[in-house]
Formats: C-alpha cells, sequence, structure tokens
C-alpha cells in the first residue's frame, strides 16, 4: 500500500519546509535592505503564498493525478519534457547543497566554530538520507513531533525578550519610501514561498489533494504571522545591528536572561533549529530522489538515495567557499534562478497541456 500523509502532517511539512531556514536567514535578507520597515516586507509574504496556492490550484484542474514530474512531461513531451527534467534535477541537487551548506555555517557561527565542514555536512547527509529512505509518512510524523517542540521554542523566543524591546525603532514607518522594502521582500516572496512548490512532487501521497492549495494557503498563513512577529522583534530590539549580523534571531534569543534563572536561550533555540533544518533539507532531498526515479522510470527512488546524499554532500562542499558567498547566492540569484524553475516552467507545461487538449477536441468533435 502507498504511503500516505494527513493534511496536518502536510501542513506542517509545507511550514518547515519554509521556516527550517526561513526563520533565521529570512531577517538576515530583510536588515541587508531595509532594518526599520522589515515587517511591512514580512506581511508581503502571502503575495508569494498566494501566487504558490495559485500554482497548486491550476496544477490540480490540469494534472489531477500526477505528480511534478509526470506533468512536466505530460506538458512538453518527452524530448523537451527530458531537458526539463534534466534542469529540474539539477535545480533540486544544488538547492539542497544549498541547505545543507546553510546548516553547516549556522552549526558553524553557533556552536561549532571548529569542526570541519565535511564531516558537519555527512552528518546530516546521513540522517537525511535515511529519513528519505524511510519515506514521506515517516517524515510526515517526525515533522508533528518537531513541531510541538520548535514552536514552543519560537513563542518563547518572540515573548521573553518583549522587556528588551524598543518600538521607537520601528518609527519612522517608510521614511525611505516603499522601494527598500520591496527590495527586501523579493527573496522572501519569490525565493521562499515558491519553495511551497516543492509539495507537487509528493501530492499524489496526501490523503487529500484536492485540499493541497487550501493547506498551502494555511501554512503560509502560520509562516507569515512568525516572520511578522519575529521580525518585529528583531527590528525593536537589536535596532541597525540587526544588518551586520547572519543570524540576527539567534542574538535575540541571547539577549535573553531574568536573573540567574532563565538564560543561554539561544542554546535551545540552536538545537531546535537544526531540528526545523533537518526536516526541509529531508523534504527537498526527497522531493529529489522521487522526482529523479520517476523522471528515470525507476522501480523505486529508495535506490538512488545514498547516490543522491553523496552528490549533494559534495555539492555542499565545492559550490561556496565561505559565508560570503553563500548568502550572496541566496540574495541575489536564488529569486530569479527560483521564478525559472518552479513557477514558469510548471506553468508553462501546464499551459501546453491545456492548449494540446483544446486543438484534440475539435478533431475529434469533426471526426464524429
Amino acid at each position: 500500500m502507498s504511503e500516505r500523509i494527513s493534511r496536518l502532517q502536510f501542513v506542517v511539512l509545507m511550514i518547515w519546509n519554509i521556516l527550517g531556514t526561513g526563520f533565521v536567514t529570512i531577517p538576515f535578507a530583510f536588515a541587508h535592505f531595509d532594518i526599520r520597515d522589515s515587517w511591512i516586507a514580512a506581511l508581503l509574504f502571502m503575495a508569494g503564498t498566494t501566487v504558490a496556492t495559485l500554482v497548486y490550484y491550476i496544477f490540480l484542474k490540469v494534472f489531477p493525478n500526477a505528480v511534478l514530474s509526470d506533468a512536466i512531461e505530460q506538458g512538453y513531451g518527452r524530448a523537451i519534457g527530458f531537458l526539463m527534467h534534466f534542469f529540474i534535477i539539477v535545480w533540486f541537487v544544488v538547492t539542497t547543497a544549498m541547505l545543507v551548506r546553510e546548516l553547516n555555517l549556522f552549526v558553524e557561527t553557533t556552536i561549532l566554530p571548529k569542526s570541519p565542514l565535511y564531516l558537519i555536512n555527512a552528518a546530516m547527509i546521513v540522517a537525511v538520507v535515511y529519513a528519505a529512505y524511510a519515506g514521506i509518512e515517516v517524515m510526515g510524523r517526525t515533522a508533528e513531533l518537531v513541531s510541538l517542540i520548535a514552536f514552543a521554542a519560537i513563542l518563547a523566543v518572540i515573548v521573553m525578550p518583549v522587556s528588551k524591546a524598543d518600538f521607537h525603532q520601528l518609527t519612522p514607518i517608510l521614511a525611505n519610501g516603499w522601494t527598500p522594502v520591496l527590495r527586501a521582500s523579493i527573496t522572501p516572496d519569490i525565493s521562499f514561498a515558491l519553495e511551497f512548490i516543492v509539495g507537487l512532487q509528493f501530492i499524489t501521497s496526501l490523503k487529500r489533494p484536492d485540499k493541497a492549495a487550501q493547506d498551502v494557503m494555511i501554512a503560509g498563513g502560520v509562516v507569515t504571522a512568525t516572520l511578522l512577529f519575529g521580525t518585529l522583534l528583531v527590528t525593536t530590539v537589536l535596532g541597525p545591528a540587526a544588518a551586520y549580523l547572519a543570524f540576527p534571531g539567534v542574538e535575540v534569543a541571547r539577549s535573553i536572561q531574568f536573573g540567574q534563572f532563565v538564560e543561554r536561550v539561544d542554546t535551545i533555540i540552536v538545537l531546535t533549529t537544526v531540528g526545523t533544518l533537518f526536516l526541509k533539507i529531508s523534504i527537498f532531498f526527497y522531493a529529489l530522489c522521487n522526482y529523479t526515479a520517476s523522471a528515470l522510470r525507476l522501480v523505486s527512488m529508495k535506490h538512488i538515495t545514498l547516490p543522491a546524499g553523496m552528490l549533494v554532500w559534495t555539492g555542499s562542499i565545492l559550490f561556496w567557499k565561505n559565508a560570503s558567498a553563500i548568502q550572496s547566492y541566496m540574495l541575489f540569484v536564488t529569486p530569479a534562478y527560483f521564478f525559472v524553475t518552479l513557477l514558469l516552467i510548471p506553468m508553462g507545461g501546464a499551459a501546453l497541456a491545456l492548449l494540446r487538449r483544446t486543438a484534440v477536441r475539435p478533431a475529434q468533435n469533426s471526426q464524429k
């Protein structure tokens, strides 16, 4: 019997598919362009969520019983579809390697500054390969468990530093106009929001695939609310200093201290973040193996989990040499790369499939 995940499991998987890295990296992306009005950019994340929801809606109408890899071939045909498969598989490899490198940067910066890069990445890849081998149902159950701990930790980080917040940091609103806000929202609204579309590769594993578009909108609402409160806290607690920090959220957690009773909350946040990073990397890696197996018509994706893991591990070491390289790639390359891969290609396939069906129907009617 094929694996199935519930609506709740799909929602939490989609939440951590964004917040797995988003809670620690999106505040950095905001602060890089605008600090005072970054909370407005956080609200604009719902615009990207709406686009992703529309993609789900159109996809389910055009390809009701197909995953992303099947739809690409149905839309573009065998020849062009093969090229599209290759492009998307490369994107999956590069993006999963980027996520592993972001994990390494986070761990290296916060708790293990002298540990070798290849060992940290290898440790995560082993766990991710095992999760993908176990299947999407196991990942869904793991996401439910991790969510209980992660949301409690996020709530603590949002509530406990409020006494240190200076809300004057938020004024004057839009003093520099909308341009910095819109620039700050490009990476979250395109790169991160479009990551919801990765779920199309395992949409047939949902118990209620017809509700997937609604579930994505729910997940997007939770992510937007979390980013809004987190960004407000980063701005009011850290102020302009947030622009010079790679992980502003961790610095906010470090500021939490109530006498000698509650302190070093950042340790809990770091461990929780590693867990959510594991979930996000597992989702992308599972989608990579699933897509590759489907495109190559393999009997099972389990046969390629180990070689795919080795490929991702190698890419995470070779593609980006330092923190500056990975941050520049995330801010300036991923928006266009993700836009083409996750929006233009799937919607282009849907448009071609619709045109082909429209052309076939008159021909069939004329024959009758």
